[in-house]
């Protein structure tokens, strides 16, 4: 993405949604768009077997599919500063470039800057589904 790209994606989410792009923020903001989508029956959280794993990567990308992301979509990811104060973009997430930085608050749940990088992508399993595995195994 170039710089003009990440200002403009900067500018669409402020008016859009406003505030920073943390799941609890949105979640409190907008109430009444908010949802929940369980990964996995009885709303296990992490799969065991290679099984449970493509029921995951099903159900997400069905959603995808849903949200109109066959035009391509952002990847979005948070990376927390190491010991040595760098923040390393995850190897799944090679095309990243940093976006946000979100600076803890006495509402946050971490106590580090939060360093959001940024990627688009096309919606296609063979890019999507190693970051999507990487998401379901937190």
């Amino acid at each position: 993405m170039t710089d003009d790209e990440v200002e403009s994606l900067t500018a669409a989410w402020r008016t859009r949604w406003g505030g920073d792009p943390i799941a609890y923020e949105l979640r409190d903001r907008h109430a009444d768009r908010w949802v929940r989508f369980h990964s996995l029956p009885e709303s296990k959280r992490y799969a065991e077997t290679e099984d449970e794993y493509e029921i995951i990567l099903d159900r997400h990308h069905r959603v995808l599919a849903e949200l109109g992301a066959e035009d391509g979509l952002y990847v979005i990811a948070g990376y927390f500063a190491d010991a040595r104060g760098r923040d390393s973009p995850d190897p799944r997430h090679p095309d990243a470039v940093p976006w946000l930085t979100i600076e803890p608050d006495d509402r946050s749940f971490f106590v580090i800057p939060l360093r959001l990088h940024v990627s688009t992508t096309s919606h296609d399993r063979r890019i999507l589904d190693p970051l999507l595995r990487g998401v379901a195994d937190d």
